[in-house]
Protein backbone atom coordinates (compact mmCIF):
# COMPACT_ATOMS: atom_id res chain seq x y z
CA UNK A 1 0.00 0.00 0.00
CA UNK A 2 2.80 2.56 0.76
CA UNK A 3 4.94 1.62 -2.06
CA UNK A 4 1.81 2.07 -4.83
CA UNK A 5 1.02 5.10 -2.80
CA UNK A 6 4.83 6.45 -3.11
CA UNK A 7 4.53 5.77 -6.87
CA UNK A 8 1.70 7.50 -7.30
CA UNK A 9 3.11 11.09 -5.50
CA UNK A 10 6.36 10.48 -7.61
CA UNK A 11 4.01 10.07 -10.99
CA UNK A 12 2.42 13.33 -9.60
CA UNK A 13 5.23 15.57 -9.09
CA UNK A 14 6.44 14.56 -12.32
CA UNK A 15 3.62 15.39 -14.55
CA UNK A 16 2.81 18.47 -12.32
CA UNK A 17 4.72 21.70 -14.15
CA UNK A 18 3.95 25.47 -13.29
CA UNK A 19 1.11 27.53 -15.03
CA UNK A 20 2.31 30.41 -16.65
CA UNK A 21 1.21 33.66 -14.82
CA UNK A 22 -2.07 35.51 -16.59
CA UNK A 23 -0.23 38.93 -15.95
CA UNK A 24 2.87 37.84 -17.94
CA UNK A 25 1.16 36.95 -20.86
CA UNK A 26 0.46 40.38 -21.95
CA UNK A 27 4.18 41.30 -21.30
CA UNK A 28 5.74 39.00 -23.73
CA UNK A 29 7.77 41.92 -25.15
CA UNK A 30 11.49 42.30 -23.74
CA UNK A 31 13.12 45.39 -22.51
CA UNK A 32 14.11 47.73 -25.04
CA UNK A 33 17.92 48.81 -24.84
CA UNK A 34 18.67 52.73 -25.00
CA UNK A 35 19.47 54.74 -28.19
CA UNK A 36 22.51 56.78 -27.82
CA UNK A 37 23.12 60.10 -28.29
CA UNK A 38 18.89 59.96 -26.96
CA UNK A 39 17.29 60.75 -24.07
CA UNK A 40 13.58 58.52 -25.52
CA UNK A 41 13.31 55.48 -25.67
CA UNK A 42 12.50 52.89 -28.94
CA UNK A 43 8.98 51.83 -29.42
CA UNK A 44 7.58 48.68 -30.78
CA UNK A 45 5.32 49.40 -33.60
CA UNK A 46 1.38 48.55 -33.55
CA UNK A 47 1.02 45.19 -34.06
CA UNK A 48 -1.12 43.14 -36.67
CA UNK A 49 -4.00 41.13 -36.55
CA UNK A 50 -2.22 37.79 -35.76
CA UNK A 51 -0.42 39.15 -32.74
CA UNK A 52 -3.60 40.01 -30.89
CA UNK A 53 -4.52 36.10 -30.05
CA UNK A 54 -1.01 35.29 -28.95
CA UNK A 55 -1.93 35.32 -25.39
CA UNK A 56 -5.22 33.57 -26.12
CA UNK A 57 -4.23 30.68 -28.20
CA UNK A 58 -1.13 30.51 -24.64
CA UNK A 59 -4.40 30.29 -22.69
CA UNK A 60 -5.69 27.53 -24.85
CA UNK A 61 -2.37 25.22 -24.98
CA UNK A 62 -2.34 25.54 -21.17
CA UNK A 63 -5.62 24.70 -20.65
CA UNK A 64 -5.24 21.87 -23.28
CA UNK A 65 -1.89 20.85 -21.00
CA UNK A 66 -3.93 21.02 -17.96
CA UNK A 67 -6.38 18.34 -19.49
CA UNK A 68 -3.96 16.44 -20.24
CA UNK A 69 -2.43 16.38 -16.88
CA UNK A 70 -5.90 15.46 -15.21
CA UNK A 71 -6.37 12.38 -17.70
CA UNK A 72 -3.22 10.86 -17.21
CA UNK A 73 -3.97 11.43 -13.91
CA UNK A 74 -6.94 9.55 -14.06
CA UNK A 75 -5.45 6.56 -15.91
CA UNK A 76 -2.62 6.24 -13.35
CA UNK A 77 -5.69 6.24 -10.70
CA UNK A 78 -7.52 3.25 -13.08
CA UNK A 79 -4.79 1.01 -12.65
CA UNK A 80 -5.13 0.98 -8.98
CA UNK A 81 -7.51 -1.87 -8.03
CA UNK A 82 -11.02 -1.18 -6.12
CA UNK A 83 -9.35 -2.92 -2.76
CA UNK A 84 -6.54 -0.88 -2.76
CA UNK A 85 -9.01 2.38 -3.15
CA UNK A 86 -8.67 3.11 0.67
CA UNK A 87 -10.27 6.25 2.32
CA UNK A 88 -6.72 7.16 3.59
CA UNK A 89 -5.18 7.06 -0.28
CA UNK A 90 -7.58 9.50 -1.13
CA UNK A 91 -7.04 11.93 1.68
CA UNK A 92 -3.37 11.80 0.86
CA UNK A 93 -3.86 12.53 -3.07
CA UNK A 94 -6.30 15.25 -1.48
CA UNK A 95 -3.71 16.57 0.10
CA UNK A 96 -0.84 16.20 -2.44
CA UNK A 97 -3.41 18.04 -4.67
CA UNK A 98 -3.86 21.27 -1.89
CA UNK A 99 -0.25 21.03 -2.03
CA UNK A 100 0.75 21.38 -5.62
CA UNK A 101 -1.88 24.60 -6.12
CA UNK A 102 -0.40 26.01 -3.35
CA UNK A 103 3.03 26.05 -5.06
CA UNK A 104 1.34 27.10 -7.81
CA UNK A 105 -0.17 30.39 -6.46
CA UNK A 106 2.95 31.27 -4.70
CA UNK A 107 5.45 30.94 -8.03
CA UNK A 108 2.37 33.18 -9.86
CA UNK A 109 2.49 35.75 -7.20
CA UNK A 110 6.47 35.47 -7.12
CA UNK A 111 6.48 36.04 -11.06
CA UNK A 112 3.74 38.97 -10.79
CA UNK A 113 6.20 40.52 -8.45
CA UNK A 114 9.21 39.80 -10.31
CA UNK A 115 6.98 41.39 -13.39
CA UNK A 116 6.41 44.71 -11.72
CA UNK A 117 10.25 45.63 -10.68
CA UNK A 118 11.53 44.16 -14.34
CA UNK A 119 8.80 45.90 -16.52
CA UNK A 120 8.42 49.37 -14.82
CA UNK A 121 10.30 51.87 -16.07
CA UNK A 122 12.55 53.99 -12.79
CA UNK A 123 12.09 57.33 -12.55
CA UNK A 124 13.59 60.28 -14.45
CA UNK A 125 16.32 62.08 -12.37
CA UNK A 126 16.06 65.57 -12.58
CA UNK A 127 19.41 66.52 -11.98
CA UNK A 128 20.69 64.05 -15.43
CA UNK A 129 22.31 65.89 -18.10
CA UNK A 130 19.60 64.14 -20.57
CA UNK A 131 16.61 65.23 -18.34
CA UNK A 132 14.13 67.24 -20.46
CA UNK A 133 11.12 68.73 -18.87
CA UNK A 134 8.98 68.97 -21.90
CA UNK A 135 9.10 65.15 -23.07
CA UNK A 136 7.50 63.00 -21.62
CA UNK A 137 9.46 59.84 -22.53
CA UNK A 138 12.63 61.16 -21.32
CA UNK A 139 15.44 58.35 -20.61
CA UNK A 140 17.75 59.29 -17.78
CA UNK A 141 18.78 55.69 -16.82
CA UNK A 142 21.94 53.78 -18.62
CA UNK A 143 22.60 56.02 -21.44
CA UNK A 144 26.08 55.49 -22.52
CA UNK A 145 28.70 57.79 -22.30
CA UNK A 146 27.04 59.84 -19.54
CA UNK A 147 29.62 58.97 -17.05
CA UNK A 148 33.32 59.44 -17.99
CA UNK A 149 35.52 57.76 -15.37
CA UNK A 150 38.74 59.34 -16.76
CA UNK A 151 40.12 55.74 -17.15
CA UNK A 152 40.32 55.97 -21.20
CA UNK A 153 41.73 57.96 -23.85
CA UNK A 154 40.21 60.53 -26.11
CA UNK A 155 38.87 59.64 -29.78
CA UNK A 156 42.28 61.29 -31.72
CA UNK A 157 44.61 58.78 -29.54
CA UNK A 158 42.44 55.83 -30.91
CA UNK A 159 42.42 57.02 -33.89
CA UNK A 160 46.19 56.99 -33.74
CA UNK A 161 46.26 53.62 -32.57
CA UNK A 162 44.53 52.13 -35.21
CA UNK A 163 46.89 54.00 -37.80
CA UNK A 164 49.79 52.30 -35.51
CA UNK A 165 47.88 49.07 -35.46
CA UNK A 166 47.13 49.44 -39.33
CA UNK A 167 51.30 50.25 -40.29
CA UNK A 168 52.33 47.48 -37.93
CA UNK A 169 50.03 44.92 -40.02
CA UNK A 170 51.25 45.94 -43.08
CA UNK A 171 54.90 45.74 -41.95
CA UNK A 172 54.07 41.87 -40.90
CA UNK A 173 52.76 41.31 -44.38
CA UNK A 174 56.02 42.96 -45.58
CA UNK A 175 58.38 41.02 -43.01
CA UNK A 176 56.44 37.45 -43.09
CA UNK A 177 53.95 37.73 -46.51
CA UNK A 178 55.68 39.04 -49.33
CA UNK A 179 58.87 36.97 -49.30
CA UNK A 180 56.45 34.15 -49.93
CA UNK A 181 55.89 35.51 -52.96
CA UNK A 182 59.06 35.05 -54.79
CA UNK A 183 58.26 31.65 -55.60
CA UNK A 184 55.19 32.43 -57.81
CA UNK A 185 57.66 34.71 -59.77
CA UNK A 186 58.25 34.13 -63.26
CA UNK A 187 61.13 34.69 -65.68
CA UNK A 188 59.67 37.60 -68.32
CA UNK A 189 59.29 36.88 -71.53
CA UNK A 190 58.82 39.50 -74.45
CA UNK A 191 55.74 39.01 -76.50
CA UNK A 192 55.77 37.08 -79.51
CA UNK A 193 55.00 38.16 -83.18
CA UNK A 194 51.61 36.74 -83.14
CA UNK A 195 50.99 38.53 -80.06
CA UNK A 196 51.18 42.78 -80.99
CA UNK A 197 48.42 43.68 -78.77
CA UNK A 198 49.40 44.91 -74.89
CA UNK A 199 46.24 45.54 -72.77
CA UNK A 200 46.51 47.56 -69.83
CA UNK A 201 44.75 46.96 -66.53
CA UNK A 202 43.77 48.92 -63.38
CA UNK A 203 43.56 47.73 -60.09
CA UNK A 204 43.29 49.22 -56.40
CA UNK A 205 44.27 45.95 -54.60
CA UNK A 206 40.83 44.82 -53.41
CA UNK A 207 39.23 47.88 -53.20
CA UNK A 208 36.29 48.31 -55.65
CA UNK A 209 36.58 51.70 -57.48
CA UNK A 210 35.20 53.14 -60.40
CA UNK A 211 38.06 53.13 -62.36
CA UNK A 212 39.09 49.72 -62.49
CA UNK A 213 37.29 48.44 -65.15
CA UNK A 214 38.92 50.71 -67.78
CA UNK A 215 41.44 48.91 -69.90
CA UNK A 216 43.56 50.22 -72.49
CA UNK A 217 44.82 48.84 -75.38
CA UNK A 218 48.03 49.83 -77.65
CA UNK A 219 49.82 48.36 -80.91
CA UNK A 220 52.24 49.10 -83.46
CA UNK A 221 50.64 49.46 -86.83
CA UNK A 222 53.88 47.92 -88.14
CA UNK A 223 53.56 44.60 -85.93
CA UNK A 224 50.33 43.67 -88.04
CA UNK A 225 51.91 42.28 -90.98
CA UNK A 226 50.13 45.08 -93.77
CA UNK A 227 51.18 47.05 -96.85
CA UNK A 228 52.73 50.36 -96.66
CA UNK A 229 49.31 51.40 -98.09
CA UNK A 230 47.27 50.13 -95.52
CA UNK A 231 49.57 50.39 -92.83
CA UNK A 232 48.85 54.23 -94.07
CA UNK A 233 45.35 53.81 -93.80
CA UNK A 234 45.14 52.21 -90.88
CA UNK A 235 46.73 55.23 -89.00
CA UNK A 236 44.23 57.27 -91.24
CA UNK A 237 40.82 55.69 -89.39
CA UNK A 238 43.16 55.78 -85.77
CA UNK A 239 42.77 59.57 -86.06
CA UNK A 240 43.49 61.19 -82.79
CA UNK A 241 44.51 57.88 -81.15
CA UNK A 242 47.34 57.39 -83.42
CA UNK A 243 50.88 58.85 -82.02
CA UNK A 244 53.12 60.19 -84.95
CA UNK A 245 56.42 60.56 -82.27
CA UNK A 246 56.22 56.40 -80.99
CA UNK A 247 54.35 54.88 -84.06
CA UNK A 248 51.70 52.78 -81.73
CA UNK A 249 47.65 53.65 -81.58
CA UNK A 250 46.12 53.83 -78.07
CA UNK A 251 42.73 52.90 -77.29
CA UNK A 252 40.22 52.84 -74.05
CA UNK A 253 36.96 51.43 -72.89
CA UNK A 254 35.12 51.17 -69.76
CA UNK A 255 31.72 51.53 -70.75
CA UNK A 256 31.07 48.52 -69.60
CA UNK A 257 30.74 46.94 -65.88
CA UNK A 258 33.65 44.41 -66.27
CA UNK A 259 37.26 43.96 -67.35
CA UNK A 260 36.80 40.95 -69.76
CA UNK A 261 33.56 42.85 -71.51
CA UNK A 262 35.52 46.12 -72.23
CA UNK A 263 38.73 44.09 -73.36
CA UNK A 264 36.72 42.19 -75.65
CA UNK A 265 35.09 45.39 -77.26
CA UNK A 266 38.66 46.68 -78.02
CA UNK A 267 39.88 43.12 -79.40
CA UNK A 268 36.11 43.42 -81.61
CA UNK A 269 36.95 47.52 -82.45
CA UNK A 270 40.70 46.09 -83.38
CA UNK A 271 39.39 43.47 -85.83
CA UNK A 272 37.06 46.23 -87.43
CA UNK A 273 40.09 48.15 -88.11
CA UNK A 274 41.92 45.84 -89.30
CA UNK A 275 39.32 44.46 -91.55
CA UNK A 276 38.65 48.11 -93.03
CA UNK A 277 42.19 49.09 -93.72
CA UNK A 278 42.60 45.42 -95.59
CA UNK A 279 39.12 46.50 -98.09
CA UNK A 280 41.05 47.64 -101.27
CA UNK A 281 38.19 49.63 -102.08
CA UNK A 282 38.81 53.11 -100.85
CA UNK A 283 42.61 53.37 -99.57
CA UNK A 284 41.90 57.02 -99.18
CA UNK A 285 44.84 58.10 -101.38
CA UNK A 286 43.55 61.59 -101.83
CA UNK A 287 43.74 61.94 -97.75
CA UNK A 288 46.71 63.07 -96.28
CA UNK A 289 47.40 61.82 -92.93
CA UNK A 290 45.73 64.54 -90.09
CA UNK A 291 48.95 64.78 -87.21
CA UNK A 292 47.19 68.10 -85.62
CA UNK A 293 45.60 66.44 -82.81
CA UNK A 294 49.46 65.61 -82.11
CA UNK A 295 52.14 68.68 -82.02
CA UNK A 296 55.65 68.04 -82.19
CA UNK A 297 57.40 70.34 -79.47
CA UNK A 298 60.65 70.29 -80.58
CA UNK A 299 63.40 69.63 -77.71
CA UNK A 300 66.32 71.58 -77.68
CA UNK A 301 69.79 69.86 -77.27
CA UNK A 302 73.40 70.98 -76.33
CA UNK A 303 75.57 71.84 -79.34
CA UNK A 304 78.38 69.55 -80.22
CA UNK A 305 80.10 72.25 -81.11
CA UNK A 306 80.24 72.92 -77.37
CA UNK A 307 81.17 70.17 -76.03
CA UNK A 308 84.37 69.78 -74.03
CA UNK A 309 86.57 66.91 -75.86
CA UNK A 310 89.94 66.56 -76.02
CA UNK A 311 91.16 68.55 -78.93
CA UNK A 312 89.51 71.50 -77.53
CA UNK A 313 91.01 71.14 -74.03
CA UNK A 314 94.06 70.89 -75.60
CA UNK A 315 93.63 74.00 -77.68
CA UNK A 316 92.26 75.91 -74.82
CA UNK A 317 95.31 75.14 -72.56
CA UNK A 318 97.68 76.56 -75.73
CA UNK A 319 95.63 79.88 -75.33
CA UNK A 320 96.09 80.15 -71.87
CA UNK A 321 99.78 79.33 -72.25
CA UNK A 322 100.11 82.19 -74.62
CA UNK A 323 98.61 84.77 -72.73
CA UNK A 324 100.67 83.78 -69.68
CA UNK A 325 104.03 84.24 -71.46
CA UNK A 326 102.40 87.87 -72.89
CA UNK A 327 101.90 89.27 -69.76
CA UNK A 328 105.12 87.58 -68.73
CA UNK A 329 106.98 89.99 -70.84
CA UNK A 330 104.54 93.39 -70.33
CA UNK A 331 105.52 93.13 -66.68
CA UNK A 332 109.36 93.05 -67.48
CA UNK A 333 109.22 95.93 -69.60
CA UNK A 334 106.99 97.69 -66.97
CA UNK A 335 104.06 97.68 -69.27
CA UNK A 336 101.75 95.52 -67.38
CA UNK A 337 99.15 98.02 -65.63
CA UNK A 338 98.55 96.41 -61.70
CA UNK A 339 95.05 97.13 -60.95
CA UNK A 340 95.80 97.55 -57.08
CA UNK A 341 98.36 99.84 -57.77
CA UNK A 342 96.46 102.16 -59.97
CA UNK A 343 93.53 101.79 -57.58
CA UNK A 344 95.70 102.71 -54.57
CA UNK A 345 96.94 105.85 -56.55
CA UNK A 346 93.20 107.06 -57.12
CA UNK A 347 92.39 106.87 -53.39
CA UNK A 348 95.19 108.80 -52.48
CA UNK A 349 94.74 111.58 -54.87
CA UNK A 350 91.36 111.63 -54.13
CA UNK A 351 91.60 113.79 -51.26
CA UNK A 352 93.20 116.57 -52.73
CA UNK A 353 91.40 116.70 -55.58
CA UNK A 354 88.39 116.70 -53.52
CA UNK A 355 90.10 119.73 -51.25
CA UNK A 356 90.89 121.24 -55.13
CA UNK A 357 87.01 120.89 -56.08
CA UNK A 358 85.70 122.95 -52.44
CA UNK A 359 87.91 125.80 -53.23
CA UNK A 360 86.79 126.08 -56.62
CA UNK A 361 82.65 126.04 -55.60
CA UNK A 362 83.56 128.66 -52.52
CA UNK A 363 85.29 131.03 -55.77
CA UNK A 364 82.18 130.71 -57.25
CA UNK A 365 80.34 131.55 -54.67
CA UNK A 366 81.88 134.98 -53.80
CA UNK A 367 82.02 136.12 -57.42
CA UNK A 368 78.57 135.82 -57.43
CA UNK A 369 77.59 137.64 -54.60
CA UNK A 370 79.85 140.96 -55.77
CA UNK A 371 78.28 140.67 -58.80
Amino acid sequence: MAAATTALRACIRTIARPRASPSLLHTTRPLLPHRTLTTTALRWRPADKSSKDSGAEYLAADDAAAARDEAFLSSVLSDIPPEERTPELAKELGALEAELEEQDRLMHKSLDEQEVTLFKEPKPLKDSFWFDEEDENTMTHDIEGEDFDEDDMPSMAHGKLDELREYRHYARVVAWEMPLLAKLAKPFEPPKENEPLRFRYTTYLGESHPAQRKVVVTFCPGDLGLTAEQELKLKKLAGPRYNPEKDVIKMSCESHDHQAQNKRHLADQVDKLLEAAKDPTDMFADIPLDLRHHPVTPKLKFPAEWRLTDARRKELDEIRARAAAKDLTASEEGKLLDGSVVLNRLLAEQPAVRERAVKEKVLERVGGKRR
